[in-house]
C-alpha cells in the first residue's frame, strides 16, 4: 500500500462519523479519483466501489467506478454496472444541467465501450450514437463549443467533472 492509499483510508476513517452518507460518498469517489491519476488502479476501484456502496442513487458514483473498471482493463465488470444506463428512464431530464448532460454522455460513452470490448457491436454503437446525441443538446452548451466541437468540449468536461477535478476521458 502506497503512502497516498494510507492517507486516503485514514482520511475517509477520522471522517465517517462526522458527514453524511452522500458526502462520504463523494470523498471516496474523489480519492479514487487521486489515486487512480497516480497509477494505483487497485486502490481507486476500493474508493470507487465505496463511494457506490454509499450512495448508489448518485449516477456519478457508478459512472467513476464504470470508466475505472474499463480503464482497469475489466470491461467486463463494468458492463452489468452501466446497463441501467440505457434504459430510456434514466436518461436526464429535459432541463438538466449541463453538468448532468456530459456526466451522462461520459456514462453512455463509457457502457459502449465496455459493450464494444465484450463483443456487443451494435448494442455499443447504438449507446456511442446516444452519447453524442446527449453531449449535442446545443442549447446547454456555450456559443464557443457549437457544432463538432462540442463532443470534444463534453466528453473533456464530463472527463474533468464526473469523477474529481482534472480527470480526462478514458
Amino acid at each position: 500500500e502506497s503512502a497516498l492509499h494510507k492517507a486516503a483510508e485514514a482520511v475517509a476513517e477520522k471522517t465517517a462519523p462526522i458527514l453524511t452518507p452522500g458526502d462520504r460518498a463523494e470523498l471516496h469517489r474523489k480519492m479514487g479519483g487521486l489515486l487512480e491519476r497516480s497509477g494505483e488502479d487497485r486502490a481507486a476501484l476500493k474508493q470507487y466501489r465505496a463511494a457506490l456502496q454509499l450512495d448508489e442513487t448518485n449516477t456519478r458514483n457508478r459512472i467513476s467506478l464504470g470508466v475505472g473498471l474499463c480503464a482497469a482493463g475489466l470491461p467486463q465488470q463494468a458492463l452489468p454496472l452501466l446497463t441501467p444506463l440505457a434504459e430510456p428512464s434514466a436518461a436526464p431530464k429535459e432541463n438538466a444541467s449541463k453538468l448532468e448532460l456530459v456526466t451522462f454522455a461520459l456514462g453512455l460513452y463509457t457502457l459502449a465501450l465496455a459493450m464494444e470490448e465484450n463483443g456487443y457491436l451494435e448494442d455499443a454503437l447504438t449507446q456511442y450514437s446516444r452519447a453524442a446525441q446527449t453531449a449535442d443538446r446545443p442549447r446547454r452548451f456555450p456559443r464557443c463549443c457549437r457544432g463538432r466541437d462540442r463532443r470534444d468540449g463534453a466528453r473533456t468536461e464530463a472527463g474533468t467533472n464526473a469523477r474529481s477535478p482534472g480527470r480526462g476521458t478514458p
